[in-house]
């Protein structure tokens, strides 16, 4: 009895290890996702994904942004160039939309799993001091926000886990306003491009778009050898 004791608390940190890793889920991040913030202070945020082993052909980010304490300056741009990822962009005031498309490469895809930032995006505060948020939009089983792509079967399938999404929140403060940068990126690139483009101001998302067009074009493709 003496020994079971013994090993019980072992027995319990066992336990909470694997349930945190079984409920481990694809999912978006923002790096930082917090932190103090003087007014009129440049900062960046990356907008990175981890999707646990699941290979991703395309990415949609839809985010809101307090836009009383934060201006946008910059278009969204990818981190680094020579990657497999075409990056498509539309900003509105307080809101940014964000489409990450896998490039064909010999009429096949070239499909990764996602581990990384990817995105930079950079802000300034502005003088109302409080809390500033920056959220994604999200709801489970819908292909019209923010997504996490796969594309099995000429079948394209969302699997991100709005739930476990990284919101941020950052504290403007009086501090000084001279503007120097506060940007921290922790988290090493992957795979980037260096093209940009403006998605048309629809609402609609350019990744589940150009997935499922690839989807429509390998099943007509497959139909039309059989018939050959």
């Amino acid at each position: 009895m003496k020994n079971i004791i013994k090993i019980l608390p072992i027995l319990m940190l066992f336990w909470v290890v694997s349930v945190k890793a079984v409920s481990a889920a694809p999912r978006l991040t923002l790096n930082p996702n917090s932190g103090d913030k003087n007014k009129n202070e440049e900062f960046q945020v990356r907008l990175g994904a981890q999707s646990e082993g699941k290979k991703i052909a395309g990415l949609d980010a839809i985010m809101n942004y307090d836009a009383t304490r934060l201006e946008l300056t910059e278009k969204p741009s990818l981190i680094t160039a020579g990657g497999n990822f075409d990056l498509y962009s539309s900003t509105t005031d307080g809101k940014i939309t964000i489409s990450m498309v896998q490039k064909t490469t010999g009429g096949a895809l070239e499909v990764p799993a996602l581990a990384g930032d990817y995105v930079v995006m950079k802000f300034k505060t502005k003088d109302l001091l409080g809390t500033a948020r920056i959220s994604f939009v999200c709801t489970a089983s819908s292909l019209t926000d923010s997504n996490l792509l796969t594309n099995e079967n000429n079948t394209v399938l969302d699997v991100i886990s709005c739930s476990d999404n990284q919101q941020a929140t950052y504290e403007i403060k009086e501090g000084s306003s001279s503007g120097g940068s506060t940007a921290t990126a922790t988290s090493t690139p992957i795979v980037q491009s260096t093209k940009k483009a403006e998605l048309p101001k629809t609402g609609s998302t350019g990744a589940t778009i150009g997935l499922t067009l690839l989807g429509i074009i390998g099943v007509a493709g497959a139909f039309l050898l059989k018939a050959l």
